[in-house]
């Protein structure tokens, strides 16, 4: 993408994203960064891939540099660090990984972790650049990406039913702060949208997976169920089954048991009644609290 070669800036920047064998990944980083060049017109921007897309980063750090700049500004349009920005972008650009691979070896070998992941071997030849790189953090937790998950989220919200819950899933890392970012996100979703029941997942590397938040999810509601079941049971045995035939005996004379079959049948009828009714007014009360 070449969004102005006869720029007089010198600076360039580079807009990094993941890459896919699937079109969307190259697409929505094309789109963001057609955004900004028309904020920046002045300034040459390119984007280059990690993997499994086209341009590579060389080929568009190289069509930057062919400008005649003398600065080049990278940023990671990732959510959050993992190995690709710590390690092999870096490393890619001439710079020095931030993450000790050897360390990281041990710590994975020690925890048995057994995920293979393919990206640790040099794809291509480090850039030759005698300019200043600038590399700069991925998106992170900013409160800007927030609010446009929240908005996504309350989208459906508003249409939906009161019985939802919320699942944000990340891809994972052996790295932590891909679990730390989602997380951070989860809690501010959180503190600005209500107490709906919100989970977090990932796709590989870290934990909860996502057959695990998600079935974390299924047993809240399923709490709330046993919670009415309880409540039901112990009033309906407690109310029927002893303090009304103790009243009964104690004003009236009328002997403890006499009733007891007829109160037995009339409990089995409540009973359930009175659970569909106590756990319907639950989820009520929780949707006027939200």
């Amino acid at each position: 993408m070449d969004t102005n070669s006869n720029s007089k800036n010198d600076t360039g920047i580079l807009l990094i994203g993941h890459g896919s064998r699937l079109p969307y990944n190259k697409e929505v980083i094309s789109a963001i960064a057609e955004k900004y060049a028309q904020t920046k017109p002045d300034y040459n921007i390119e984007v280059g891939f990690m993997e499994l897309a086209e341009p590579n980063i060389p080929t568009a750090f190289n069509k930057l540099k062919e400008t005649g700049v003398n600065k080049i500004i990278v940023n990671p349009v990732f959510l959050a660090h993992g190995m690709h920005t710590k390690v092999d972008i870096p490393t890619i650009l001439g710079l020095e990984p931030e993450v000790d691979l050897e360390k990281l070896h041990m710590h994975q070998h020690e925890h048995n972790h057994s995920h293979h992941h393919h990206h640790r071997e040099a794809k291509s030849e480090p850039v030759d650049f005698d300019g200043e790189i600038i590399y700069l953090e991925p998106l992170g937790a900013d409160d800007k990406i927030v609010e446009i998950i929240s908005n996504k989220i309350n989208s459906k919200l508003e249409k939906d039913s009161q019985d939802t819950g919320i699942l944000l899933i990340g891809h994972g890392s052996n790295l932590p702060y891909n679990n730390e970012v989602i997380k951070t996100i989860a809690e501010k979703y959180i503190e600005n949208s209500g107490d709906y029941p919100i989970e977090t997942g990932f796709m590989q590397l870290s934990k909860p997976s996502i057959p695990e938040a998600f079935n974390k999810l299924k047993e809240k509601d399923l709490h709330l169920f046993h919670l009415s079941i309880l409540s039901v049971v112990a009033i309906e045995l407690t109310v029927t089954m002893f303090l009304t035939p103790y009243w009964l005996q104690t004003m009236y004379g009328i002997p403890f048991f006499a009733s007891q079959f007829v109160r037995i049948l009339k409990s089995c009828v409540m009973i359930p009644v009175g659970i569909i009714i106590v756990y319907t007014m639950n989820r009520m009360i929780q949707k006027v609290i939200r």
